[in-house]
């Protein structure tokens, strides 16, 4: 790109052949035309694109969520903006056609939950956990309440009109927090998400557990686990 020093013709913009003119302030530019550019649509760039815009997604979604986005910030590099953190992340563990098992609502070294029965059905998923113990690191003196996050992944359509991805994100109510009693969370199921689950042959479900203060601050998580 140039730029001319004395502006001889007035203020010029727009094409003339393939140079290309564009006004700024005082100063007028002159660049040559793009040459076009035809997309690649081997399988790899396709894979490449898929990937990209499902992490792009995913990383929305956990971005949308005020307290996963807390922890995640509190992880990320000083010098990263958050975005591009989890897009950077995520990329290489998302499939073309939807999550995988590997990808997490989570930043790493989330306290472990034994799950002791996971079941989804018409109407909810229902989710109860073993006791979680004293070995978590929870404290009971400032962690008083604990709520469960899931994101349902739906790939392959039956129908080649619909998205070839869906996340839908959901959530429990908050419950008391224990260590010595099992616990037991229920999101429910619309029967719009029961009618859209049924339009797709490949569902992940990610899930994973954050604590509370008294004053509903975000205190600790769990690592995320995952269901079909």
């Amino acid at each position: 790109m140039a730029h001319l020093r004395k502006q001889i013709l007035g203020k010029v913009s727009g094409k003339f052949g393939d140079i290309v003119f564009r006004n700024t302030k005082k100063k007028n530019y002159i660049s040559s035309r793009p040459v076009n550019f035809n997309t690649p649509m081997d399988e790899m760039a396709i894979n490449r694109r898929s990937r990209f815009a499902i992490a792009m997604k995913f990383s929305s979604l956990i971005l949308s969520n005020p307290d996963l986005r807390y922890f995640w910030k509190l992880e990320k590099p000083d010098d990263m903006r958050i975005h591009n953190y989890l897009l950077r992340k995520y990329y290489n563990l998302v499939n073309p056609d939807g999550l995988s098992e590997v990808v997490s609502l989570t930043p790493s070294l989330g306290w472990i939950a034994e799950i002791e029965k996971f079941e989804i059905n018409d109407k909810e998923i229902g989710v109860i956990t073993k006791p979680l113990g004293n070995r978590t690191g929870i404290d009971l003196e400032v962690e008083k309440q604990v709520r469960m996050f899931a994101i349902i992944s739906l790939s392959n359509p039956v129908d080649t009109n619909l998205d070839k991805t869906m996340m839908i994100p959901l959530n429990s109510n908050l419950i008391i927090l224990s260590l010595t009693d099992n616990l037991v969370f229920k999101i429910p199921i619309t029967n719009q998400i029961q009618d859209l689950m049924g339009k797709y042959q490949k569902r992940i479900i990610l899930f994973a557990f954050v604590t509370y203060n008294f004053e509903g601050k975000p205190i600790s998580y769990s690592r995320t686990m995952h269901s079909r």
